[in-house]
């Protein structure tokens, strides 16, 4: 294993389990917060002014009164809503009118971390990361291992600004996702078996599902279009389904199928046929699914064995025909899925022909979160992964022309110093975020 900075780890160390665990102050409580919550009683002030150095009061030996503290919570969160609800969404496609792989791999190579666009979002090990897609103010989401969810402003005008905390959750905070309809709105996925979605609008987190407790949710996609389909990843191999035109408030599995045999630690939706699915699981497989016939292991469309468990698996953003996976055999493996996957062969010999494989330290051990490459949304021939290396860096991935040509890219930075296990493009600026197990997002622009 690693420690959070990449050393190894004592032959003494031994991973403590959730029972020999023991849980002080109020921000590792173990019980599930139930109902919708308000942004006020959400909000974290731990987070005011975490972004570059800690916030130093003037009034700091002054006594509050709990009125004063209610309302500056209060003011706190209402701006806060007032910002993320009016930003817009970007108009029409993200997509570039044409991939240039000279001007991308140009712009790779310009990228760069500023020493104030480095800042410790939540207080502990980032689970997930999400971009707002708006063009016109950055704002990136981080959600840690005991539910917090923190945005990072890194062009705030002042600095208690710069980072807003909220506690919706109690356990690690495994997806996040902007509604691409509703920009305002952002979906959190929690272990704790509860998704909730922060509504700028409405000024609080709410309760869109929660299940049994005693089930181990790993990961959601989310189809929010006429469909509106919540697919719940879990961890002994189930893929709940949840139809959330059902009602307006919490909604309840519709079915629950046993796919895998082990976790299933990522679900992603195509991007254009939405009833394709791909699941990724600790058995050691990636699996394409139709999800219209989707009721057993037998059901799948393809089904593509990696020597270790599989962490990721996206489709790319523009034309889903290709499948990016990452597995802790050392391998990312780019798949060419001509058709979204309809016919996909079932002899490894024959697979082989139409992936990729990219050798990769995918070893990221007990303390960091693991690697998974994403995709550039603004294209189907980019993508970014953490990287072990030293010095500190991450791995960007262009070309694609032909399936077997990828260029690595690898950036470092003088203010870039940590493993940065997950790492996300923005929607619509040529602009990456990587987020580390000490609760820090790094931007790269």
């Amino acid at each position: 294993g690693k420690t959070p900075d990449g050393a190894e780890l004592p032959a003494s160390f031994k991973e403590p389990t959730f029972a020999e665990m023991t849980f002080k102050g109020e921000n590792r409580q173990y019980d599930r917060i139930e109902g919708d919550i308000t942004l006020a009683d959400a909000l974290q002030e731990e987070g005011r002014g975490m972004k570059r150095k800690p916030r130093k009061d003037e009034d700091e030996d002054v006594e509050e009164t709990e009125e004063l503290v209610e309302q500056r919570r209060a003011d706190t969160a209402a701006a806060f809503g007032g910002v993320l609800n009016s930003l817009a969404s970007p108009v029409g496609g993200a997509a570039r009118a044409a991939y240039d792989e000279a001007q991308t791999m140009s712009m790779l190579q310009s990228l760069t971390v500023a020493e104030t666009d480095v800042a410790k979002v939540v207080p502990e090990r980032i689970y997930s990361l999400a971009w707002h897609p708006s063009p016109d103010k950055l704002v990136v989401a981080a959600g840690d291992k005991w539910g917090r969810v923190g945005f990072f402003a890194p062009d705030a005008e002042d600095e208690a600004s710069a980072v807003t905390l909220f506690a919706p959750h109690t356990r690690p905070v495994c997806c996040l996702a902007f509604d691409a309809n509703d920009s305002g709105k952002l979906y959190s996925t929690s272990y704790d078996n509860t998704v909730r979605c922060l509504d700028a609008g409405a000024m609080r987190f709410t309760d869109v599902f929660s299940g049994d407790e005693d089930m181990h949710l790993c990961y959601t996609a989310l189809m929010l279009g006429s469909d509106k389909t919540l697919y719940a990843a879990y961890n002994h191999g189930e893929l709940g389904v949840v139809d959330l035109r059902i009602g307006d408030g919490q909604h309840d599995l519709a079915q629950t199928l046993q796919l895998h045999e082990r976790k299933i630690s990522h679900v992603a939706v195509h991007p254009t046929a939405t009833h394709t699915l791909a699941t990724a699981s600790n058995d050691g497989t990636v699996v394409v699914w139709d999800a219209r016939k989707m009721r057993r292991a037998s059901d799948a469309l393809g089904t593509f064995s990696h020597g270790r468990a599989a962490t990721s698996a996206f489709f790319s953003p523009i034309t889903g025909e290709r499948l990016l996976t990452t597995s802790y055999d050392d391998l990312v493996r780019v798949i060419e899925l001509p058709g979204g996957g309809a016919k996909i062969p079932e002899e490894e010999d024959e697979q082989d022909k139409i992936m990729r494989k990219i050798r990769h330290d995918n070893q990221t051990g007990r303390w960091l979160t693991n690697f998974r490459a994403t995709w550039d949304p603004k294209n189907d021939n980019t993508f970014v992964i953490g990287s072990m290396k030293q010095p500190r860096g991450v791995d960007f991935f262009t070309g694609g022309a032909t399936p077997r040509k990828w260029t690595n890219v690898r950036m470092t930075g003088e203010f870039f110093t940590t493993v940065s296990s997950l790492n996300a493009f923005h929607p619509v600026l040529d602009v990456v975020a990587g987020g580390n197990s000490s609760g820090k997002v790094s931007i790269w622009r």
